[in-house]
């Protein structure tokens, strides 16, 4: 293997922390645990092959177009990260957190790593030695940057709340709940796709409720959970209660049958269904 475009700097260096990278993935198990720091280099390893390859690839398509025009190429390549890497064509990400590309990505790496000789990408990279040495070499480097290099470290799940972006605090402070370590990424069977190529948070695809249902037997068969809790209202005491069942997989029983419902419920809102409610006009006046 070899590492391509680290210019000016140690190569004894270089070539010690680029087999370092080999060996640790050579012993990785391929389990993708929350613990695992091998699985941080995998990771990073397939984000940096992926940017090598748009990087040269796309300096490639300038030198080959100079005479055409004068296309930004690092832009185009910065665009494409973000693009194949999953990014939201929806700039707020409020329909959508990513978008389909990031669910083809590994099946296209893999293709061309397979059929290396076939790929115009790996090709502009110097061929395949060039792109896996420099993919290994730049995710170790990235990952000893880390003081925590646990791959759940790396990959937590997150619970953000728009109040606190609002009000542009940082992440994971404020009205924000505490995110958890977690393992698994894009490709694995426990799905907990990374943001993007740049944000590796479990954010890609965890479902914030489940719900279970028995259909043969509603009254018992019934469970839910979700991770702010019984109460998704700022200051209720059941706001993010259920976190930890939720990270754990666990399930509350739903009361699906009245008789329940009213033997569990510990407070209760009546209405006569004669008084009618007072409301405020948009002028400040009070109506009914």
């Amino acid at each position: 293997l070899s590492i391509c475009g680290e210019r000016g700097e140690d190569a004894k260096a270089n070539k010690a922390i680029l087999e370092e990278g080999f060996k640790t993935l050579c012993d990785f198990d391929g389990d993708l645990t929350a613990e695992s720091e091998a699985a941080s280099l995998y990771v990073l390893t397939h984000v940096h092959l992926v940017k090598f390859l748009l990087e040269e690839g796309s300096e490639k398509m300038r030198a080959e177009k100079k005479e055409e025009g004068n296309e930004d190429f690092e832009t185009v390549a910065k665009m494409l990260v973000d693009v194949i890497g999953g990014a939201s064509f929806d700039a707020a990400c409020v329909l959508k957190l990513i978008n389909e590309f990031q669910g083809v990505l590994h099946v296209n790496v893999l293709r061309m790593l397979s059929s290396p000789g076939e790929s115009y990408w790996i090709a502009a990279g110097g061929g395949i030695k060039a792109v896996l040495g420099t993919a290994i070499f730049r995710g170790l480097r990235q990952l000893k940057g880390y003081t925590d290099r646990q791959w759940g470290q790396l990959h937590p799940t997150t619970f953000p709340n728009t109040f606190t972006t609002a009000l542009k605090m940082s992440p994971g402070t404020g009205f924000d709940l505490p995110s958890l370590p977690t393992g698994g990424d894009t490709n694995t069977i426990c799905q907990r796709k990374i943001k993007s190529l740049d944000d590796l948070s479990a954010s890609g695809s965890n479902v914030s409720l489940r719900f279970v249902a028995d259909m043969s037997d509603l009254r018992n068969g019934c469970s839910i959970i979700t991770p702010v809790g019984q109460c998704a209202v700022l200051g209720s005491p059941f706001y993010g209660q259920d976190v930890e069942k939720w990270y754990k997989g666990e399930m509350r029983k739903v009361n699906w049958v009245e008789e329940d419902v009213r033997a569990a419920a510990k407070f209760s809102m009546v209405f006569d269904g004669k008084t009618i409610p007072m409301r405020k006009a948009h002028c400040g006046c009070t109506v009914s």
